[in-house]
């Protein structure tokens, strides 16, 4: 078989599927909101998820003893692992491609993901890593032990890289983890496979590797698999991630809950609030975005608090949009770079539905800001 290296590939070769559960109606408009503004939805396939209460569950681990009884594989463990493994058969069944993105739908993505990704393939070919089987593009470490680096930015897959948030796999790889594990439970041969039989078996045994700073983190919320406290722990793992850099479309899209959720915009103003993210602007749009479902509409908002933001005069409507003055925060301006003459403010939307947020809303110029 001829292997494709991956660093003469770019984002548009690679689709994308996403797994998500048909029950979690918020979650998926989330997931969609955020696809759309980095004009990642075209590619997207979505797979729908297994239910932990579905029956291939049960039948799955029938007459399976699990080997480490002190920490327990949940059904909600194993309808993920069951998860994954349809979306690499959707892979492997409706795409020719070499490789393939491999998508939770609680991933929040980078703010410059779609330049990010480019970049960090480039980085793979400078490092002569040329057909990897897998790339994680998320994880969260639970130990340092057995950590190999293979450059300051990228390390070995190892037990303590957990997680199977957004990975890239590739089409052998992909064939090799179906026959492995695509099986009743009880028929599957871990042997040498370092890790308990959850999805996490695709990521950490694959020989793969990492980058260190992730493209993508966890909403590490309202999961179906991982108990609060885990949640919580999750949460402050990928805060060290600086979370103003993926949360950019989260306040584009209005996601308000989420947000609070992550420490921003609390009305009571016990929490800091939107100003940090987003006086000056949203990090990324295209001229197709909405507010409210991320898509169908040509403006966009970005969320702040009414308590500190002045509202603005409308500007009139020019023949090309001008450099618009944002608000500055020396801290922040680096994620909403870029903009340029692109962005024209056209109205401030006060508070409502008693909320202490209120939002401008922007139009810009066709096209994505990466």
């Amino acid at each position: 078989m001829m292997h494709t290296t991956i660093g003469n590939l770019e984002l548009s070769d690679f689709p994308i599927f996403t797994i998500s559960l048909k029950k979690d109606h918020e979650r998926f408009r989330r997931l969609r909101s955020r696809l759309v503004c980095h004009d990642l939805w075209n590619q997207t396939t979505l797979v729908p998820a297994i239910w932990k209460e579905d029956n291939i569950v049960f039948e799955t681990t029938y007459e399976w003893k699990d080997p480490k009884p002190e920490y327990p594989i949940t059904t909600g463990e194993v309808a993920c692992m069951l998860s994954h493994l349809s979306a690499l058969r959707t892979f492997l069944s409706e795409s020719t491609s070499p490789y393939a993105i491999i998508m939770e739908d609680d991933a929040i993505l980078h703010n410059n993901f779609n330049a990010k990704f480019n970049e960090y393939l480039i980085h793979l070919r400078e490092s002569n890593i040329h057909c990897p089987p897998l790339v994680m593009l998320s994880y969260y470490k639970t130990t340092n032990e057995g950590f190999c680096a293979v450059t300051p930015r990228l390390a070995m897959c190892y037990p303590g890289s957990m997680n199977t948030l957004c990975y890239i796999i590739s089409r052998a790889y992909a064939q090799a983890c179906l026959a492995k594990y695509g099986k009743p439970f009880r028929d599957i041969d871990m042997t040498g496979v370092n890790t308990r039989l959850t999805a996490e078996a695709i990521t950490i045994a694959s020989g793969g590797v990492f980058f260190v700073k992730p493209l993508c983190i966890e909403e590490s919320w309202s999961t179906n698999i991982q108990p609060q406290h885990s949640n919580d722990w999750h949460l402050k793992f990928y805060k060290m991630f600086e979370a103003e850099k993926y949360l950019g479309a989260d306040v584009l899209c209005k996601h308000y809950d989420l947000l609070e959720y992550w420490g921003y915009g609390n009305p009571n103003g016990v929490k800091p609030n939107l100003v940090a993210l987003s006086q000056i602007g949203p990090v990324i749009a295209s001229s197709h975005v909405s507010s409210e479902d991320g898509e169908g509409s040509s403006s966009v908002t970005a969320a702040t608090s009414s308590a500190s933001v002045p509202t603005p005069a409308i500007p009139p409507t020019p023949t090309s949009a001008p450099a618009v003055p944002i608000l500055q925060d020396t801290i922040r301006v680096n994620m909403f770079a870029d903009l340029g003459d692109r962005l024209q403010i056209l109205r401030y939307d006060p508070p409502k539905d008693g909320r202490a947020i209120g939002g401008y809303v922007f139009k810009l110029s066709p096209g994505l800001i990466v």
